[in-house]
């Protein structure tokens, strides 16, 4: 099984094996540029140097986008991804876990181990 978006619940069915991996979308860089997108067209200049593809509308159109790395985040980088850029905190993560094989909630409080 997979999932998407990196939730306290995926991480937790990552760490005790029902889970394979998850993909996670670093949010600090959709916010850059999301920034970056905002301001060129707050003051009217081209963001053009910001698109690097383009997505396929249902109308059969293409609209310009920009197009960020996702990460696939499975048991053997979620402190690397989710923790390390704060997405998530450990002990989120651990609250009321069970069956941690990561090691990555031991010595937090909140785990149930």
């Amino acid at each position: 099984m997979t999932g998407q978006d990196a939730t306290v619940a995926g991480i937790q069915n990552i760490l005790t094996g029902d889970q394979a991996m998850t993909v996670y979308k670093p949010i600090a860089k959709e916010a850059q540029v999301t920034a970056q997108l905002v301001a060129a067209l707050s003051n009217g200049t081209d963001p053009g140097a910001l698109v690097n593809g383009q997505t396929a509308l249902k109308s059969g159109g293409q609209l310009a986008s920009v197009l960020l790395d996702s990460i696939a985040v499975d048991r053997s980088n979620v402190q690397q991804t989710v923790i390390a850029d704060g997405y998530l905190t450990r002990e989120q993560i651990c609250n009321g876990l069970k069956g941690d094989t990561t090691g990555i909630c031991r010595n937090v409080a909140s785990t149930k181990q």
